[in-house]
């Protein structure tokens, strides 16, 4: 439904730009970018369906293959939509005006179409319809939204990130099992790098950057460890379109927009591999109080080490949580049983040998040592949560002047 209603939308805005000369022309060319939608929405849909049998024993390569088809039919309908109009509808007088009149329209349309094809169709494609106890199901989802927004307001740097997680196991438990396997996590970020101008280009400053991250984590618990394990893969590059949606969304609230010489000097189209490993360990300081040391690593999009320390006070059973990679913040997947307020706090310090958004042949020197420290207030009812974070992100390039602030938001309902 909400799919349909943007679709509506978008189509009217475009209708109403026409003017009477060329509505023909505008309503046919929609027409087209209407039905190539929708017989992609639903081929994908009805695949998925088709395929997902309760009790089959290839859960773990279907689920990977659903993930890996939403993002290329996600690069498929950017590719038909972004192909010139063919046929008589394209030797219509005022056809050259009438498309430079609706250009961001359609961007606009199409992020929209990419950005819902990579975080619902995994949501509804992969969730397992079986009441057995010993088939692999969905059993808990998580989303954390950051944005400097909601920190210092300055729009810049590491600006923006959306986090999607979701689990799948064969039980709700308050701990990760023992098997490597047993427990899944599907995640799907988006996210946005920018310098501190968007109308200048800066050589000195950071270059524009949009990623897309697709990963699969198993969780374990050996002992008193608890353990992440993950391997995925990065979308980098105009190719993700997260510049014309940082453009859209700029120009709804009338900020200011990238400039084209900012884009033009963004991070290039690439696919980057990235695997990573956390390993954490919590002792109990009282009935109310928890210290969690922790050593993660990845190699891929961006290469380092880092080791820090969590903080928890007040409520301990507050569900499963997992690590949101730009801030440190951890926010739950899946509910706790305990109700009330819980305080957290965190600190890292992480050694970066490698950045795919600072590349050293385009001259960036990287910080090698970042630091990050962060609070947050976690808020649990009977039938609602609520989560907001304060990050500090220390310096990442040479040439950065200072560290940033950011927010981190996770609103959950049930219903």
């Amino acid at each position: 439904m909400l799919y349909f209603g943007w679709k509506a939308k978008f189509s009217s805005i475009a209708l109403g730009n026409c003017g009477k000369s060329g509505w023909r022309f505008c309503l046919r060319q929609r027409q087209w970018n209407a039905l190539l939608i929708d017989v992609i929405l639903l081929g994908s849909a009805t695949a998925a369906r088709l395929w997902q049998q309760p009790g089959s024993r290839f859960g773990h390569i279907r689920n990977l293959w659903l993930c890996c088809t939403s993002v290329l039919i996600c690069k498929g309908v950017n590719a038909v939509l972004t192909r010139s109009p063919k046929g008589p509808d394209a030797l219509l007088s005022g056809a050259a005006e009438v498309q430079a009149a609706q250009s961001r329209i359609d961007q606009m349309f199409r992020q929209f179409v990419a950005m819902a094809f990579i975080f619902m169709l995994p949501l509804s494609g992969l969730a397992e319809a079986s009441d057995q106890e010993d088939v692999r199901r969905k059993i808990g989802y998580g989303l954390m939204f950051s944005n400097d927004l909601l920190g210092d307001g300055k729009d810049r740097w590491r600006t923006g990130s959306l986090t999607s997680s979701r689990l799948y196991g064969q039980a709700r438990q308050g701990q990760a099992p023992g098997g490597f396997g047993e427990l899944l996590e599907l995640r799907i970020q988006g996210q946005i790098l920018a310098p501190s101008n968007l109308r200048v280009a800066d050589p000195t400053d950071r270059p524009w950057a949009g990623a897309l991250t697709v990963e699969l984590n198993s969780h374990m618990q050996r002992g008193a460890a608890e353990i992440a394990l993950g391997a995925g893969l990065a979308i980098l590059g105009p190719q993700t379109q997260l510049d014309e949606m940082q453009g859209w969304l700029h120009d709804l609230v009338g900020a200011p927009q990238p400039s084209t010489a900012v884009l033009n000097a963004q991070v290039g189209n690439s696919f980057r591999p990235l695997v990573s490993a956390e390993v954490g360990r919590e002792f109990a300081l009282s009935g109310q109080a928890a210290l969690r040391p922790f050593v993660e690593a990845r190699a891929g999009d961006e290469t380092y080490l880092r080791t820090g320390v969590d903080f928890t006070y007040g409520q301990l059973s507050q569900g499963f949580l997992v690590r949101e990679s730009v801030t440190g913040q951890r926010y739950r997947t899946m509910k706790g049983e305990a109700t009330g307020l819980t305080l957290t706090a965190g600190a890292d310090i992480t050694y970066v040998s490698k950045s795919v958004f600072l590349p050293e042949a385009s001259g960036y020197s990287l910080e090698h040592n970042r630091h990050r420290a962060r609070l947050g207030l976690r808020w649990q009812g009977q039938r609602a949560s609520a989560f907001y974070g304060l990050s500090y992100l220390g310096k990442e390039f040479s040439s950065q002047s200072e560290g940033q602030l950011t927010g981190s938001l996770q609103v959950q309902l049930r219903f």
